[in-house]
């Protein structure tokens, strides 16, 4: 990686890999522990930066990285970052989030300084030195650290949200556009039997059209055997964040709806 740098910093290494350990945080008999399975994916970046560099490339990072969690989330406001404490590794701040059981750290952004070259014999470290104009410096890392497992377990609670409708609470998942599953699914309403069939044939021609250009569609077979309301209610529950929608005057006039879960407004095509 260095010498595709050209010896220059700063320059970037990530690694994906599997772990067994221990499940959870010693002593958390909470919620908090699904975060940690014994089985989970390690995603972990490093960043080699000039030492000079090093201490704003540390705060910047931080930024970042709440930011990225922030972009996904239902409830952006829930992320945050902690104050730097001093560990074993170097210097470490915690990306948290805040969900009805307490606080969760989600990652961890450490500066590491030179720490992982300094125990090296002077032949191994002059492997890792890079230039810095003229000068040949012993880079510094920050690292940043999570689990696949703990991304994918933080955006469902992150997502789950519960409303009222008709004064009983019903469960929705706000997924992301980007992160939910299915980004289109169909309702269709008809006044008769006839006009239903023919208005499922158009949701599944109109479902192959839209996968073979790449959007990830979800086409029930009862799309058009259940009230619209009740569809709206499952493609929420299920996280879909559009859901078209077609009725009797569709096959008239070729104008269908697009309803958003976000806002729940239908808005004609």
């Amino acid at each position: 990686m260095k010498d595709m740098s050209s010896g220059q910093l700063p320059f970037g290494l990530a690694e994906i890999r599997a772990e067994v350990g221990r499940c959870g945080v010693a002593g958390d008999t909470g919620d908090g522990r699904y975060f940690t399975p014994s089985h989970r994916t390690i995603l972990r970046s490093c960043a080699f930066v000039r030492p000079i560099d090093s201490s704003q490339a540390f705060y910047q990072w931080q930024k970042r990285r709440k930011m990225w969690w922030r972009k996904f989330s239902a409830s952006p406001g829930r992320f945050s970052v902690t104050d730097v404490q001093s560990v074993e590794e170097g210097q470490r701040a915690e990306i948290c989030a805040e969900f009805p059981w307490g606080s969760q750290n989600v990652e961890c952004v450490t500066l590491r300084g030179s720490a992982p070259f300094d125990k090296l014999d002077n032949a191994r470290r002059q492997i890792f030195e890079a230039r810095d104009g003229r000068k040949r410096v012993t880079p510094h890392v920050i690292e940043s650290w999570t689990t696949l497992e703990c991304a994918v377990f933080t955006f469902l609670c992150d997502s789950h949200d519960e409303v009222r409708l008709s004064g009983v609470p019903k469960e929705v998942m706000r997924f992301h556009r980007k992160l939910a599953p299915y980004k289109l699914a169909f309702s269709a309403s008809s006044s008769s039997s006839a006009t239903s069939e023919e208005l499922s044939q158009l949701a599944t021609y109109l479902t192959r059209q839209l996968r073979k250009a790449g959007v990830s569609t979800l086409l029930l077979p009862d799309v058009a055997k259940r009230s619209q309301e009740s569809q709206f209610l499952r493609n929420d529950e299920m996280g879909v964040p559009y859901t078209a929608v077609l009725n009797d005057n569709t096959l008239k006039t070729g104008v269908l709806g697009l309803r958003s879960r976000e806002t729940t407004l239908k808005v004609r095509y």
